[in-house]
C-alpha cells in the first residue's frame, strides 16, 4: 500500500474510477494477503460476488453500478436516478436483494441498500 501511495496510484485515485465508468475495486483479506480486484466494466460486478451476470438484465447491472458508486442508496434515490416509480424501483432492488447481491442497512422508511460484501 505504501508503494502505491508513493507512486500516486493509491486509494484516493481508486475512488475516482466510477467517474471514468469503471466500478470500484473489491477488497478481500485472506490471512495476511490483501486481494484487490479491478473489473473492466459494470457488467462484471455480479461475477465479483460469485453470481452469473447472465441472469441479470441490463437495468439490473446498471442498478448495481449505481448502488456501488453511491455506497448506500434508498429506494427513492434509485427511483429518482433511473426515472422510475418508487414501486418499480422497490421491485428491482428487491430482485437484487433476493439474489444475494445487496444487503440492507436500517429499517422501515430508513432502509438503504449497498452491494453485499
Amino acid at each position: 500500500m505504501g508503494l502505491a501511495e508513493a507512486r500516486g496510484i493509491g486509494l484516493r485515485n481508486m475512488k475516482r474510477l466510477p467517474d471514468s465508468g469503471f466500478p470500484l475495486p473489491t477488497f478481500k483479506l485472506t490471512g495476511n494477503i490483501l486481494e484487490i480486484a479491478f473489473v473492466r466494466d459494470s457488467t462484471l460486478i455480479p461475477e465479483l460476488k460469485g453470481f452469473s451476470a447472465k441472469d441479470l438484465t441490463r437495468e439490473d447491472r446498471d442498478g448495481l453500478f449505481f448502488i456501488q458508486q453511491n455506497d448506500l442508496v434508498s429506494v427513492k434515490e434509485y427511483a429518482r436516478h433511473f426515472g422510475l416509480t418508487d414501486k418499480t424501483a422497490q421491485r428491482r432492488i428487491a430482485k437484487l436483494f433476493d439474489k444475494g447481491l445487496l444487503e440492507k442497512e436500517g429499517e422501515n422508511r430508513w432502509v438503504k441498500y449497498r452491494i453485499k460484501n
